[in-house]
């Protein structure tokens, strides 16, 4: 984990309460409920990856392992999951944003390698467009997991 992983919360947080455009049901019962990883890797030949994750540490939407009993109640379930998908979706982006920013890892932008997104969880893959520096060498310690 890096040393922004608590400051993006907090901002991660901030974009759940005031900017979400989604259900307010979902946003809010969301809030203060994601937690964000960058892991970085630097190649000897200069390649700078990451791997960007953002997880539901407490789901709390309590019946998505119940079955419906109704049409209308598997409509609204069904509607819940896509829109804490597209919560997801949307905080995985704005974090990575923001983290990419605030570290300054990737100065020069990003190609997107891989992309997970499901209702609990997002993950982004890449590569920085620049090599990395004897600079980024030092602040960034490659991480495996």
């Amino acid at each position: 984990m890096t040393k922004y992983s608590g400051l993006i919360l907090g901002m991660a947080t901030l974009v759940v309460i005031s900017g979400c455009q989604l259900s307010p049901s979902i946003s809010e019962a969301y809030a203060g409920k994601l937690r964000d990883n960058l892991v970085t890797r630097i190649g000897q030949d200069g390649t700078k990856l990451f791997t960007y994750s953002l997880r539901l540490t407490d789901p709390v939407i309590g019946d998505e392992n119940r079955r419906p009993t109704s049409r209308k109640e598997a409509l609204r379930m069904e509607r819940e999951s896509r829109d804490l998908r597209d919560l997801i979706a949307e905080q995985t982006e704005l974090g990575l944003e923001k983290t990419l920013e605030m570290s300054g890892y990737c100065r020069q932008g990003y190609i997107e390698l891989s992309r997970l997104i499901a209702s609990d969880r997002g993950e982004i893959r890449g590569e920085c467009n620049e090599a990395a520096t004897a600079e980024d060498r030092q602040k960034f310690t490659n991480h495996y997991s």
